[in-house]
């Protein structure tokens, strides 16, 4: 049995399996390995994911969409030409995707999958994942935390070493951290915490506001107004923000409001961003990061000194002011040994192989936690009189899973002939401030004065299935209630019709993806060049698509090679080559 890992990131998604020979990352159509989180729509119809829709939106920021995943588990909806999509729609999309390179790579569809959440994501969040896994038609046999996932890689390359680890997750829009402690093939995880509105796109998108900000525009102004410009902007410092992770400043072109670029770059249409002064933008957010890592340390009841090694996951763990803010807490240099933006995945696949027995993985255990608090809503006492809407935990957040505890409440009226259990997920001291999950009755209680005991018991699974089980102690009748993940969300009707509708839109083939997202890259550059550039760029990609119109594969790599060779490196690569009658 294969079951593969799937991280479905915030910016970048990849999949992997694991082999008797260790993990494996699943390359995609173009041969790459990171899939981005992006989905489009071209002018045909047809569905763009990856790399041609991150490309295309640049230019099309109404048809295309990234960073969906903030979004899971809300009525947020995106809407392409008349048509809305929810995050589970859009995520869906990429799961496809990804599922689609594992068939084309196992040659068959008989696998299952383990898919990675950020720690933090709550009941609603991890249910709209599964609800995008089943309208990818995808069988998720687990949901894992991604740091958990990061661990589990860890512990499987260094399995011999005896070690606390904190494992510090910052992707593209989520952040999450982890205490984990390894010994002897066992990773066992004491604590998590995180922020699930916190990630790369914020720090991109502070490059951008500011600068914006200095031209004396608002941000969500020129968003509203202006979006073609917003789009291409943020593009721009997004480049920006990568190469200021390895020198000391970049230079960020503004485009014009109908967002086109000027062939000369003049200190009215660019920006120079220094790195003291990217670093002094995102203070904020910087302390926004302490939060979660302090948490996470009292709630393993670690001080710093007991961190052997603090590890880095997530791209966003490149800038070096994340690096040096780690490294201040701490007094140690954090370490990045596995590739950030793979070692999710490959954690997943390796939980992947340890949920189907493989023997490679036979001297290996992992252990996870409850991520958040669950309990019931109860009633308290004023004087003589009570007052409902209070959260009384049962099973805290980061206790071991599989749990189980219980908890004895009592009946606030005389003769009272029922109770309503209303189950929560949070960390309130109300239950106003948590997640409702479900509610059930017990009836048929006995006649008498008030305080009659009920005992309450939880048994929270590693699959997140909650079994509620109430027991009235005097007659010792007993109704269980069991709240699933799996089986709450959409209805079975909407997730039909959510396959039904992902089956109608029109996927690129396979064959042909590398080719489009070549012409999407193009298409983009294209508007960003000067004239001397657009008329050879025009010449090649005018060849490319005719040769794509004609279906004569020889033709079309060989007008591929010069095309990237070109967007590449700025000049031709054969100009001396005879052209044939398609170049003319």
């Amino acid at each position: 049995m294969i079951i593969v890992g799937i991280d479905l990131g915030t910016t970048n998604s990849a999949i992997a399996y694991m082999t008797d020979d260790g993990p494996k990352l699943i390359p995609n159509s173009l041969g790459k390995t990171l899939t981005p989180s992006a989905v489009g729509i071209d002018a045909d119809g047809t569905v763009l994911v990856g790399d041609a829709a991150k490309d295309y939106m640049v230019v099309h920021p109404d048809l295309g969409t990234t960073a969906f995943k903030r979004n899971m588990g809300t009525d947020a909806k995106v809407s392409f030409k008349g048509l809305d999509y929810t995050p589970e729609q859009l995520s869906a999309m990429i799961l496809r995707s990804l599922k689609n390179d594992a068939e084309h790579y196992f040659g068959h569809s008989d696998f299952q999958a383990v898919v990675t959440v950020p720690a933090y994501f709550n009941d609603a969040q991890r249910t709209a994942t599964i609800n995008a896994a089943q309208i990818a038609e995808l069988n998720v046999v687990r949901l894992i935390n991604e740091p958990t996932a990061a661990s589990i890689a860890y512990g499987y390359h260094e399995s011999k070493d005896a070690k606390n680890l904190l494992v510090v997750d910052l992707g593209g829009g989520t952040f999450d951290v982890s205490a984990v402690e390894m010994f002897e093939g066992v990773v066992d995880v004491k604590a998590s915490f995180g922020d699930s509105y916190l990630g790369g796109e914020d720090f991109t998108h502070v490059i951008a506001s500011e600068i914006l900000k200095s031209k004396g525009m608002s941000f969500e102004e020129m968003e509203f107004k202006h979006p073609l410009m917003i789009s291409r902007l943020k593009y721009e410092c997004e480049k920006a923000k990568i190469a200021i992770s390895s020198q000391d400043n970049a230079i960020v072109r503004i485009p014009n409001l109908d967002g086109a670029f000027d062939a000369e770059v003049t200190p009215e249409n660019s920006f120079k961003v220094w790195r003291e002064q990217f670093e002094m933008w995102s203070s904020e957010l910087l302390e926004r990061l302490r939060v979660p890592i302090n948490r996470v340390l009292a709630d393993s009841s670690w001080s710093v000194g007991s961190v052997d090694e603090v590890i880095l996951v997530g791209g966003s763990t490149r800038m070096p002011m994340v690096r040096n803010l780690i490294a201040d807490m701490f007094s140690i240099e954090p370490q990045c040994r596995l590739n950030p933006d793979e070692v999710v995945a490959i954690g997943a696949s390796i939980q992947g192989g340890l949920y189907a027995d493989n023997k490679a993985l036979k001297d290996m255990a992992v252990t996870d936690i409850a991520p958040f608090t669950l309990g019931v809503e109860v009633s308290r006492e004023f004087g003589n009189e009570f007052k409902p809407g209070y959260m009384l935990p049962i099973i805290h957040r980061n206790r071991k899973i599989p749990s189980s505890q219980v908890k004895r409440v009592s009946t606030v009226y005389p003769d009272q002939k029922e109770v309503v259990v209303k189950v929560y997920q949070g960390e309130g001291r109300k239950v106003s401030q948590c997640t409702f999950l479900g509610e059930f009755t017990i009836g048929n209680l006995p006649k008498g004065e008030k305080g009659q005991d009920i005992d309450i018991r939880f048994s929270y699974d590693l699959n997140g299935v909650l079994e509620v089980e109430a027991t009235v102690v005097a007659t010792e009748q007993t109704t269980q209630h069991i709240i699933a993940s799996k089986t709450r969300g959409l209805t079975q009707a909407e997730i039909d019709e959510s396959i039904e509708r992902l089956r109608q839109l029109k996927p690129s083939p396979r064959d042909k993806a590398r080719w489009t997202a070549l012409l999407k890259r193009a298409e983009r550059q294209y508007e960003q060049s000067t004239l001397e550039e657009r008329e050879t760029m025009d010449a090649i990609m005018n060849v490319f698509e005719f040769s794509m119109m004609e279906g004569d594969k020889s033709q079309i790599e060989k007008v591929a090679k010069r095309l990237d060779f070109f967007l590449e490196n700025g000049y031709d690569l054969n100009t001396d080559e005879d052209e044939g009658e398609g170049w003319k």
